[in-house]
């Protein structure tokens, strides 16, 4: 259950984070600029301790389902569009496939550091 409870907070604070920053997302400036900010602000907050996380279905789902959100709000999309995802998502991948090697390259570090620790 601990997996679930992190998501929810990481939520909470992604979705804080991007209303905040509402005024960015409907300003003039370049899209690359505030898709750059996104992902280093947002997306950083929805993703933190996400290595630690038991990735069930569910929780996939789920993130996959709230990244696609914030993306629609930074795009400034109603949901009554109905928009593709590729409209929503352009050129990035899915989040779901960069949780999944974000949690084996911590795996490989983790494994890393075990076999290099002097045996006691």
């Amino acid at each position: 259950m601990g997996s679930e409870k992190d998501f929810k907070i990481s939520k909470a604070l992604a979705w804080t984070a991007s209303n905040e920053m509402g005024r960015i997302w409907r300003s003039n400036l370049p899209n690359q600029l505030k898709l750059g900010i996104f992902k280093t602000v947002i997306e950083t907050i929805l993703m933190y301790g996400s290595e630690t996380w038991r990735l069930s279905a569910r929780i996939q789902k789920r993130v996959g389902r709230c990244y696609t959100s914030l993306l629609r709000r930074f795009h400034n999309i109603s949901w009554r569009n109905h928009p593709t995802l590729q409209q929503i998502y352009g050129d990035l991948p899915r989040l779901s496939s960069r949780l999944i090697q974000h949690q084996a390259q911590f795996a490989v570090i983790v494994t890393a550091r075990k076999t290099s620790l002097p045996q006691i």
